[in-house]
């Protein structure tokens, strides 16, 4: 993935934090996916709001696998 691919989906993240509430729940189960040996892009696709929720907090490991993610799911 790109630097440009990168920032767009950051962007992304950020105006999309700035227009909804968090929920926990589901972001954690969310954030579980994205750190289990293989990720399921299907499972995870309806639920790219969080995806982007989590892009701006997580710590730099889970921010990686949640860009390639989005990224997949942006390609697909």
């Amino acid at each position: 993935m790109d630097e440009e691919t990168k920032n767009k989906i950051l962007e992304q993240a950020e105006k999309w934090n700035n227009q909804r509430p968090d929920d926990e729940t589901e972001i954690t189960e969310v954030e579980e996916e994205l750190r289990s040996e293989e990720i399921d892009i299907k499972k995870l696709e309806p639920r790219k709001p969080k995806l982007l929720e989590i892009v701006k907090r997580a710590d730099p490991e889970l921010k990686t696998r949640t860009i390639a993610v989005l990224d997949k799911i942006t390609v697909v």
